[in-house]
């Protein structure tokens, strides 16, 4: 089995960056949200919106990289459970 399509840890054109106040401390703050309204992360009020787009297509291709990597190694696990010999490693 191999991944056609990487997964995605977060959609760009689905979130949201919301830049408010915080009530407690009276700073400023930069939150990213999902589509579902759940907070993935927050970001220093200095980044412009360009920078915290270009945060998440780098987390999205190490979420991508980690989850073929995860992949692979299940794959290789269960072969070797079962004594199945190992194929050559996929081409990139």
């Amino acid at each position: 089995m191999s991944l056609k399509t990487p997964p995605t840890y977060l959609y760009i054109k689905d979130a949201a960056i919301v830049r408010e106040v915080d009530e407690h401390s009276g700073l400023p703050t930069v939150h990213l949200y999902d589509c579902e309204g759940e907070m993935r992360y927050f970001f220093p009020p200095e980044w412009t919106d360009e920078q915290i787009c270009h945060a998440i297509r780098f987390a999205n291709k190490a979420f991508a990289a980690g989850y073929k990597l995860g992949d692979y190694t299940a794959r290789y696990e269960i072969r070797a459970v079962l004594g199945i010999p190992h194929p050559a490693p996929e081409p990139e």
